[in-house]
């Protein structure tokens, strides 16, 4: 029974890690991101000074309500910045429930309060995959 589930996160990580890939040719600049934080009315004067503009974006995936995993990832000045991608195991919901919000919920909760903590900076952006 344990070597399926080595099998199976491996096959997880396999599968995040290509899906995470296709954000390393991605086209993106620190200007965009500040010209898509004017279109969402998110700017105030100073933003253009920042050294670093960060957009965090969230999802949720699972393996028919089980394994169910969140995951962050994160782009810095319009940068894939690895360093700070994260995957976070939901802890809250029953094996074989399925529940996007309350798993986004737990993850958010989490995020939030290691910010709080002082464990990482506050994105400029956050984006929620739904």
């Amino acid at each position: 029974m344990r070597i399926l589930e080595f099998a199976h996160t491996n096959l997880l990580n396999f599968a995040y890690q290509e899906e995470m890939s296709g954000f390393k040719n991605a086209t993106i600049s620190k200007k965009t991101m500040i010209e898509l934080m004017k279109k969402l009315g998110f700017v105030t004067t100073d933003i253009e000074k920042k050294k670093e503009i960060v957009f965090e974006c969230f999802d949720i995936s699972h393996s028919h309500g089980e394994h169910t995993v969140g995951s962050k990832s994160v782009l810095t000045n319009g940068k894939s910045d690895s360093k700070r991608y994260k995957k976070y195991r939901i802890k809250t919901l029953e094996t074989g429930r399925i529940d996007d919000f309350a798993s986004m919920d737990e993850i958010l909760t989490r995020r939030t309060l290691g910010a709080l903590r002082g464990e990482d900076v506050w994105p400029d952006l956050i984006i929620i995959d739904g």
